[in-house]
């Protein structure tokens, strides 16, 4: 497979599993504030910052969004 082609496979992936994340912690009864990411590299912390995800700390690659903005994203009560 292409490199490109694994790119495109990774991405898919990324937001499958970022969606799948947000999804069962809306419908979790656990007392949470938000959703904390460390992405890898730069790029990944740009495809979390699309999906408005904010720098956490002074690390760049460390992102939070808040269980609220999350769920409305998601159209979840």
């Amino acid at each position: 497979m292409a490199s490109s082609g694994r790119k495109l496979l990774g991405a898919k992936a990324e937001r499958h599993l970022a969606g799948e994340s947000d999804s069962r912690t809306a419908q979790s009864e656990i007392a949470a504030y938000a959703i904390v990411v460390d992405a890898k590299d730069n790029s990944s912390a740009e495809f979390y910052e699309h999906f408005g995800f904010l720098e956490l700390a002074r690390d760049p690659r460390s992102l939070f969004l808040p269980l609220s903005k999350a769920i409305k994203k998601l159209g979840t009560k």
